[in-house]
C-alpha cells in the first residue's frame, strides 16, 4: 500500500508542463496550487518524521528500546519519507515511474547504510547520549527534502526547463546556500541541489527553474 504523501488531502491534478499542481475543487478551482503550498506540505511531513526519529533517539537513550528496535523503526521513516517525497515532486502516485522507483530504492539504500554504521556506533558506546544523537537521528529526514529536490529536478528537465537559481531563505539560509544565490540564473547542470551545503538541507531554501529565451521553440 503506498505511504500517504504530504498533498494527499489536497484536490489537485497535475500540469506537467508548469511542473505544478491545479485545484480541482473548491474556491479556488482552476488555479494552480503555489510551490511554497507545497513545499509547507512537505515541510510539515518532514518535521513529522524528524519527531519520530528524535522519538526513537530518545527511547534509546533511555533504554527503553534496543539498538536493533532504533534500526528498524529509523528504517521505516526513512523509507516513507524518500517515498512519499519522490511522489509529491513527481506530481501523484500514479505518475510515479519503474525508473522513478529504482532512483528512490538507491538513495534509500545509501541512507540504509549510514544508518547500518550509526547502529554499529551505537552498539560500541561510541555516540554520547545527548542533544547531538537526538540532532543526528533527525538528520535522516532530510534525505526527503533532497529526495523531492532530485526529482523535481529531472522533472524540470525532461521538460524542456533549462536554467536553474536557488533562492535563500530569508533569515535563516547558511552562508553556502547564500553563495549559491546570489550567482542568479545559471545552466541548470551548474546549480547545485538542495543538502549540497553545509545547511544539508535543513532548511527551506527552494530552486526555481524557467526555460531560457534561446530554448523556447
Amino acid at each position: 500500500m503506498a505511504t500517504p504523501g504530504p498533498l494527499e488531502k489536497l484536490a489537485y491534478r497535475w500540469s506537467p508542463g508548469t511542473q505544478q499542481y491545479i485545484h480541482v475543487a473548491g474556491p479556488h478551482r482552476g488555479r494552480f496550487v503555489s510551490r511554497a503550498a507545497v513545499r509547507d506540505e512537505l515541510d510539515k511531513a518532514v518535521a513529522a518524521a524528524q519527531q519520530r526519529q528524535r522519538g526513537l533517539a530518545l527511547a534509546y537513550s533511555r533504554r527503553q528500546i534496543s539498538v536493533a528496535e532504533f534500526q528498524t523503526g529509523m528504517r521505516a521513516v526513512i523509507r516513507e519519507t524518500h517515498v512519499y517525497s519522490a511522489a509529491a515532486a513527481k506530481g501523484g502516485w500514479a505518475r510515479m515511474t519503474q525508473a522513478d522507483w529504482g532512483l528512490v530504492g538507491s538513495r534509500v539504500r545509501v541512507q540504509m547504510e549510514y544508518l547500518a554504521g550509526f547502529a554499529q556506533q551505537l552498539e560500541k558506546d561510541l555516540v554520547p547520549m545527548d542533544g547531538r544523537f537526538l540532532a543526528r537521528a533527525a538528520q535522516y529526514g532530510n534525505g526527503g527534502v533532497r529526495m523531492y529536490e532530485e526529482i523535481s529536478r529531472r522533472e524540470h528537465v525532461a521538460q524542456g526547463y533549462t536554467e536553474a537559481r536557488r533562492v535563500a531563505e530569508k533569515g535563516g539560509a547558511c552562508p553556502g546556500c547564500r553563495r549559491q544565490a546570489d550567482l542568479g540564473w545559471r545552466p541548470i547542470d551548474e546549480v547545485p541541489l538542495i543538502g549540497s551545503e553545509e545547511c544539508r538541507g535543513n532548511c527551506r531554501c527552494h530552486i526555481e527553474y524557467r526555460k531560457s529565451a534561446s530554448s523556447s521553440p
